[in-house]
């Protein structure tokens, strides 16, 4: 019996030193302070792998890099011709304009209308040893605005797709032109060469 009194006492003294033990084994875990500041949230990607953002405008891929460079404009600038004159279609190949007379054009596809017109003759020399492919390309305009003229189908006798070596041949292009009308431009192109244009005032 003489003993129960300092049996409390032990207990008493010995729970706060306890409480004291857990206290500290909790704050004793593996968790690193602050470590929860570097986990990135649930399907977020760590920001070491976003590039940073470009500081001036990108480059335009160059030549050889796979991107098409396509010519100022998209077409090369014509080369004007006189009348009279004559020009170089093709290696070889010259191109000179024949008789630009008024005619009527006659309709006879959807879209044509009949009516006052002009008659071109377009005229092919290769000068050279071989046939040329000349994949012609034919076109007018008028006034000062270079209005597109359409073309009569029926009344056209246009170029061929090739010409022989030394050879010549002419070519036959009939467009709706209203009759008040002087000035025309005639464009003659062949595949992707630089085009000629000849004016002409009737």
């Amino acid at each position: 019996m003489a003993d129960r009194p300092w049996t409390r006492s032990g207990a008493a003294c010995a729970a706060p030193l306890l409480a004291l033990v857990l206290a500290l084994a909790g704050c004793s875990g593996d968790e690193t302070p602050g470590a929860s500041d570097t986990v990135p949230p649930a399907g977020a990607s760590p920001s070491s792998s976003v590039p940073p953002a470009a500081d001036g405008p990108v480059e335009a891929p160059s030549p050889g890099t796979g991107a098409t460079v396509p010519a100022e404009g998209g077409v090369p600038a014509p080369v004007e011709v006189r009348p009279d004159g004559t020009g170089t279609v093709l290696p070889g190949v010259t191109v000179r304009l024949g008789a630009v007379t008024r005619t009527e054009g006659t309709a006879t596809t959807p879209g044509e209308v009949s009516g006052p017109a002009v008659r071109v003759e377009v005229e092919v020399a290769n000068t050279t040893d071989a046939e040329v492919a000349l994949a012609p390309v034919v076109a007018l305009s008028y006034g000062a605005e270079a209005t597109p003229a359409p073309q009569f189908t029926r009344d056209s006798d246009p170029l061929g797709a090739t010409l022989a070596a030394g050879a010549s041949t002419t070519g036959v292009y009939v467009y709706a032109l209203p009759s008040g009308s002087a000035e025309v431009s005639v464009l003659v192109s062949s595949g992707a060469a630089r085009p000629l244009v000849f004016s002409e005032t009737l």
